[in-house]
C-alpha cells in the first residue's frame, strides 16, 4: 500500500511508461460541432488516421502508439537518406494510363468530381471519354509536414453542395494515391452526404498507403516511385522570349 505509480513494475512485473522514459498520456478535448477527446503523448504521435464522416458532423477515430525520440530521429535520418525511384511521364504516358483505366468502368456516372490540383487533368480526359457532362471539384489541404502520419485536420478549401451530389453515383478522380489522405477524406464526406462514390487515379502506391484496407475502385498502375507528371513540370525554369509587338 501507498506504492507510488513509479514503482508499479515491482508489483506487476510490466514496466511503466516512466521506465521506458516516456510521460503519461494527456487528456486534449477538440471542441466543434462535437466533442472528440484524444489522449496523445507529449513526447511524438504516430499512428493512422481513419476518419468517418456522419451527420451532424464527423468523428475522427486514431490509431496511437507512443514513440521514443530516439526512434523519431532515427525516422527523419532514414527519410533524409532515402532517394526514390523517380520517373517522369510524357503526355504520350498519361494517355497510355488512360486507356488502362476506361475499360475498367462499367455503367454511367451522373457527376465527376476532380480533386485539385492533381486530378484536374486526368478528371477532364476521363470526363471527355465518358461523356461526364456535370463536374464538381473538391480542394482539401493538410498542414505541411515531413511525416504525413501525425495527427492533422483537414481544411476543405472548396467542396460541392449536398444538393449535387446526394443519391448520385460519382467518380472521384485524383492523379495518385500515396498517403490516401485526400481522396479518402472527400469520399467520406461525399458519402455522408447520401452519394455513391468510385474512386479512380493514375497510380496507386500500396506501400505508402495509410489505410491498408482501402484502396481505389480503378487505378492504372502501382508503384513505389516519385512521379513526375506532365503538367508538373516548372515552367519557370524554361527560358522565355518576350515579343515586342512591331508598330504599325
Amino acid at each position: 500500500m501507498g506504492a507510488s505509480r513509479g514503482s508499479t513494475r515491482a508489483a506487476s512485473g510490466r514496466p511503466t511508461l516512466a521506465d521506458k522514459g516516456l510521460n503519461p498520456p494527456r487528456l486534449y478535448t477538440i471542441n466543434g460541432r462535437s466533442t472528440i477527446k484524444v489522449k496523445v503523448a507529449p513526447v511524438a504521435i504516430t499512428g493512422k488516421i481513419f476518419l468517418m464522416f456522419a451527420r451532424p458532423a464527423f468523428t475522427m477515430f486514431i490509431r496511437l502508439r507512443y514513440t521514443t525520440q530516439a526512434e523519431i530521429a532515427k525516422g527523419h535520418a532514414m527519410r533524409r537518406e532515402e532517394s526514390p525511384r523517380q520517373e517522369v511521364l510524357t503526355w504520350a504516358d498519361v494517355d497510355a494510363l488512360i486507356d488502362q483505366l476506361l475499360p475498367q468502368m462499367v455503367g454511367s456516372f451522373d457527376s465527376l468530381v476532380m480533386i485539385t490540383r492533381g486530378g484536374i487533368i486526368p478528371g477532364g480526359l476521363i470526363a471527355e471519354a465518358l461523356n461526364i457532362k456535370h463536374i464538381l471539384t473538391a480542394a482539401v489541404e493538410f498542414p505541411a509536414e515531413d511525416a504525413p502520419r501525425l495527427l492533422a485536420w483537414p481544411t476543405f478549401l472548396q467542396f460541392p453542395d449536398e444538393e449535387l451530389t446526394r443519391g448520385r453515383r460519382l467518380l472521384i478522380v485524383d492523379d495518385v494515391w500515396t498517403h490516401g489522405r485526400h481522396i479518402m477524406t472527400v469520399r467520406g464526406r461525399l458519402e455522408a452526404s447520401g452519394a455513391r462514390t468510385e474512386t479512380a487515379v493514375l497510380h496507386y502506391k500500396p506501400s505508402a498507403s495509410l489505410f491498408p484496407h482501402h484502396k481505389p475502385t480503378y487505378f492504372a498502375a502501382v508503384t513505389d516511385a516519385y512521379i513526375v507528371y506532365p503538367w508538373e513540370i516548372d515552367r519557370r525554369l524554361r527560358p522565355s522570349r518576350v515579343v515586342t509587338p512591331e508598330p504599325f
